[in-house]
């Protein structure tokens, strides 16, 4: 306020001042990945979080409230490292399953293809609910999202944003809808180079 009374005395009242025009405010990325977090357990707490944490020893109500509130990222993250490589074995266990009872070899390449298949049928919907909370909100979203971080890659922060955005539209995070609208526009205005 000092600032704007000695430099911009002229004015009767000034609500902000551009001091730094030329500075770029960034919600943090930690904050975004926490919520991210918080969105995924939040999804995930009744179908297979709450008994993840049981397991791996949050027994009391207090306990089980502290992991699904994400209060600790770190722990919060190596959960969410274990659902996420537990429930992909279960997802390649399938595949194999499959494989030997129709007798043929399983390929890595192949189980993309039969993943394809059964998600895009009708007949088996807990199979398509892993692959979307396993291939897309926890690999594609949130675990790309990190890295993306970690090695200032854009592009993969876009996508991992792009995959992760019906978790903050389906858990109600009106903040962060904004914030990713907001960072749209402002990655489309910037120079290419920026």
């Amino acid at each position: 306020m000092v600032h704007a009374r000695v430099v911009h005395k002229d004015q009767a009242y000034c609500q902000f001042v551009k001091e730094f025009g030329w500075f770029y405010l960034r919600i943090g990325a930690g904050h975004y990945e926490m919520n991210l977090i918080k969105s995924f357990f939040e999804l995930n707490w009744v179908p297979y979080l709450e008994t993840l944490c049981e397991r791996m020893g949050f027994i009391s109500e207090a306990a089980k409230q502290y992991a699904k509130d994400c209060r600790d990222l770190h722990k919060s993250w190596i959960l969410l490292l274990i659902f996420h490589i537990a429930s992909l074995r279960e997802l390649v266990l399938s595949y194999v399953r499959h494989c030997i009872l129709s007798g043929k070899v399983p390929y890595a390449k192949h189980f993309f293809e039969y993943s394809n298949n059964v998600y895009q049928s009708t007949q088996r919907p807990n199979f398509k609910y892993m692959m979307d909370q396993v291939c897309r909100f926890s690999r594609k979203g949130i675990i790309n999202f990190r890295m993306a971080i970690r090695r200032n890659n854009s592009d993969l922060l876009k996508s991992a944003k792009y995959m992760t955005n019906e978790l903050f539209y389906g858990r109600q995070h009106p903040k962060y809808q904004q914030i990713e609208v907001n960072d749209t526009i402002q990655d489309m205005l910037m120079p290419e180079n920026v």
